[in-house]
Parts: structure tokens; sequence; C-alpha cells
């Protein structure tokens, strides 16, 4: 997004080891924000915008039952930062979820986004080959597999329970008439 000078309208980080260089944008620190309870503490004290807090964990639960504050229910978030994300925006009620780079693919060597290669992941979390937005295998990491598979069963729960709710994968390569999922 950032390369297409788009600022999203709500951002997310799950991982209390987020480097800092991810907000390379000063921009960033200016939109709303959603932090694991467990997020970098030096992103969020730099953050401008609001920030919400969620999944705090039973000792954070514990502290803040104790000074009389009320904790709702975790969201089921499937373990990644995306499947978090879309967790969050289904419990606010979006009418619209965009998901971007989302087709938990890559090709070559390569584990992350930009081509970086971790090789300590290639060997010890491994690797399957699933279909592709052409119809041609790709290869996926493993934990990949388990968040593609989660978000097929969301969308399912979304579809079954009447939900008004519509997602689009606007990942690259897919043609308008893909982009309806639920």
């Amino acid at each position: 997004l950032r390369a297409k000078d788009i600022i999203p309208d709500l951002g997310i980080t799950i991982e209390p080891i987020k480097p800092m260089a991810n907000y390379g944008d000063p921009r960033c620190f200016e939109v709303p924000h959603v932090f694991d309870c467990e997020s970098n503490p030096d992103i969020v004290r730099r953050h401008t915008a609001r920030k919400f807090i969620y999944n705090c964990r039973d000792y954070v639960k514990r502290l803040l039952a104790a000074m009389g504050k009320d904790v709702p229910s975790d969201i089921a978030s499937g373990g990644s930062v995306a499947t978090a994300a879309f967790a969050i925006c289904y419990q606010l009620g979006m009418r619209r979820i965009i998901m971007i780079g989302q087709d938990l693919a890559y090709q070559g060597e390569a584990t992350h986004a930009g081509g970086v290669e971790s090789k300590g992941i290639n060997n010890s979390i491994g690797y399957d080959m699933v279909d592709g937005i052409d119809g041609e295998q790709v290869r996926t990491r493993s934990d990949w597999l388990a968040y593609l598979h989660w978000f097929e069963n969301a969308i399912q729960v979304m579809k079954d329970t009447g939900k008004d709710m519509e997602v689009i994968d606007a990942t690259e390569g897919v043609t308008e008439q893909d982009t309806k999922v639920a």
C-alpha cells in the first residue's frame, strides 16, 4: 500500500517483536490502530491516533479486573495478523472486507513479502503445493495453509449465519469477476 501511496483507514499489529522499520512512513502513526496487548510497545507509544487493544492474556485480564475494568471476550483470531484483522472486521460488523496480498503462496524459495527468504522457515516449517489464482500449482508454507483453511472456514460461517458482509480478494492478478467471495 505504501508503495502506491495508499494510507489505510485502520492498521493492525500483533507481534511483540515487530520491527520499527515496518513503520517507515510517519503517516502510519496517524492512522487508528488495533494492537494486541503484547504488541511492540515502541510502536504503540509512537502512535498519535486512536488505539484499540484486544486479546488480553489471562494475566493482563486479571490485572484489569483487579482495577475494576471490564474485559471483553477475546476475538478468535486464527494466529496471524491477517486472520486477526479479518476477525476484528467481522466482530465490528464491517460490511466489506478487502483482502490484499492474502494469496498465501509464494514463488521460489521466498518466505516473506519482497522475495525475502528465511532458510530456517523453509527448513523447519516446510511447504505444500496448492492451486494458485491462475489454476497452476504454487508453493505455500505449511502454516500459511492453516491460515488459508481458517479464512475458508470463517467465510463459510459468514455465509451460514446470513451475515450481510462481502469479502473481496484484491490479490494482484485477480480479475473483477473473481473478487466476490462471500
